[in-house]
């Protein structure tokens, strides 16, 4: 899977972005969401060091995909 360009902060413009996939093992709170009975898709925290600016961000495209054919969007 390729990385995926967060690029800049839309808060403060800094390129100073990492991004913390959501675990069990990460001492917070889990978030997600619900996209089937027993199927969790876990967001990821993207975090400017800079501002502190956190988003929440889906970086697995196969539950992108899930996302897409359950909901169907409109083009």
């Amino acid at each position: 899977m390729e990385p995926i360009d967060f690029g800049a902060c839309p808060h403060c413009g800094s390129l100073e972005i990492i991004c913390v996939p959501s675990s069990n093992a990460d001492g917070y709170h889990r978030s997600g969401m619900a996209a089937g009975t027993f199927r969790m898709i876990p967001f990821s925290r993207v975090v400017c060091l800079q501002c502190g600016l956190v988003r929440e961000w889906i970086t697995n495209r196969a539950h992108l995909d899930h996302l897409r054919e359950k909901y169907k969007p409109r083009r």
